[in-house]
């Protein structure tokens, strides 16, 4: 053909995948807070006229007074008639619909593993965990590390400690911690600021030593702006050294805050309820948090006594389809948090009875493998949400966290060391106050092993001052 062109067709077989409008509902709906739903389907309630509060008290005489039985004399509607009336018959009735219409609570696929979801720094550093070449014990230890760090990005406990607590050589444990450190986003999972710096420049690909230098022994100079002190010691000029001190400050000293999710001030309503009953804990969903919804009677009654016109019949049902997408929605985040708290519960049986110090190590990484779903519904799922308890109201993710073996063998999480700390220091002799070594000795003494730094570490999350400024 002329100038080369080819103008002849071409037939190729490619996969993709779209996600359905509800899809997205779906996800939308299980990321929302309790609040922040609630203000959802308060809207819904104001714009779609099918949809209406469950009244429970009211159910068993609507049910009864809504069913009409058909007359022999009655022509059977079309297809699709019957599809529709059958539907909207048994939304209200409470029976598994008919034949072609999904089940609210028929299993379905996971939404929430079909696309990706920007996660938590814990959850994006599991993801490439699994992602590595690792045997089995290698992946528990690197959970271990990385429910080891915090929110700034920062490792805080220390390798012997881990080494103790899956019987391992320091060395694995070390190995473990090198590879976590090579995952985004750069600086993750170091020990101190120096090892976060030295780890970017890495990353970089800069292998000036002069660089290393000022990270390593001259970052209080740098952040004091000595430029001539820092040059005399490197041999260097001064207008080298402020180029160098421009590549360090454009490093990031908290690898972690890209993951900080909004931490503004908000109201809290717990989407699940822990209660004692009959000396048995029990789970379940607070549907004063958001309230049950169901299809109005009187629409039902509308689309099935078929005397409406095409235009409104079509009105009607694109409403209804509407409303159950919505409710099917609800019915999913609700079960979904009703599983995770009921795992929970299992888990952290003596937190519920004892309360706090009985906090035990539990990951996200480990709820969505017992309950087999994908970890960024785990994620979705937990984010912003509470579980009211005998003992108070929490987030979902105060009952994750890293943890420690005591001698006698058995598993506490970090929050219970935390509370351990607290306690000491509360009950430390007026104008004696405890260190931070002393604290580690006396939490040694009661089992935990637990180095000096990181009883500092949790002193400084706790936000107590150190012993020195605690004197009275």
């Amino acid at each position: 053909m002329a100038d080369g062109l080819d103008l002849r067709g071409k037939v190729e077989l490619r996969q993709r995948q779209i996600l359905a409008p509800q899809v997205f509902q779906s996800l939308r709906v299980l990321g929302l807070p309790a609040v922040e739903l609630r203000a959802l389907v308060e809207t819904e309630l104001n714009e779609n006229p099918v949809l209406e509060v469950e009244d429970f008290s009211e159910r068993d005489d609507e049910e009864s007074s809504a069913e009409e039985e058909p007359t022999a004399d009655e022509e059977p509607p079309g297809e699709e008639e019957m599809a529709w009336e059958e539907f909207a018959e048994h939304l209200d009735a409470g029976e598994p619909p008919p034949a072609g219409v999904a089940a609210r609570d028929s299993e379905t696929v996971d939404a929430a593993s079909l696309i990706a979801q920007p996660t938590t720094l814990q959850d994006h550093l599991i993801f490439q965990l699994h992602l590595s070449d690792l045997t089995a014990e290698e992946e528990k230890i690197g959970e271990a590390i990385i429910g080891s760090v915090d929110d700034d990005g920062y490792f805080t406990r220390n390798i012997t400690e881990i080494a103790a607590t899956y019987k391992v050589d320091e060395e694995r444990v070390e190995r473990a911690l090198a590879v976590i450190q090579g995952f985004d986003p750069p600086g993750v999972a170091a020990r101190d600021l120096t090892e976060c710096l030295r780890i970017q420049l890495i990353y970089l690909g800069i292998e000036d030593e002069r660089v290393s230098a000022i990270v390593t022994d001259h970052l209080d100079d740098l952040a004091r702006k000595r430029y001539e002190v820092i040059a005399r010691r490197l041999k260097v000029s001064v207008e080298t050294v402020r180029d160098y001190a421009a590549l360090v400050r454009s490093l990031s000293p908290k690898p972690g805050a890209l993951f900080r999710t909004s931490s503004a001030t908000q109201y809290i309503m717990p989407d699940v309820v822990v209660r004692e009953l009959d000396g048995r804990l029990t789970v379940l969903g607070n549907d004063e948090a958001v309230p049950t919804l169901r299809i109005s009677p009187l629409y039902r009654r509308l689309l099935a006594a078929g005397q409406a016109d095409d235009q409104t019949q079509q009105y009607v049902k694109g409403k209804l389809k509407s409303a159950m997408e919505l409710i099917k929605s609800l019915d999913r985040r609700k079960d979904t948090l009703v599983r995770i708290a009921k795992l929970i519960v299992s888990h952290q049986r003596d937190f519920f009875v004892e309360g706090p110090r009985a906090l035990r190590p539990l990951t996200r990484a480990q709820v969505a493998r017992e309950l087999q779903m994908h970890p960024s519904t785990v994620s979705r799922a937990l984010a912003g949400k509470y579980i009211a308890t005998p003992f108070g109201t929490f987030e979902f993710k105060y009952f994750f966290a890293g943890g420690y073996q005591l001698v006698s063998g058995e598993d506490v999480s970090a929050t219970s060391v935390k509370k351990h700390i607290r306690d000491l220091i509360e009950a430390e002799p007026a104008g004696k106050p405890h260190s931070d070594q002393k604290l580690a000795e006396l939490l040694r003494s009661q089992g935990f092993e637990i180095s000096r730094r990181t009883v500092a570490k949790y002193r400084d999350e706790l936000r107590i001052e150190p012993s020195y400024r605690r004197k009275r």
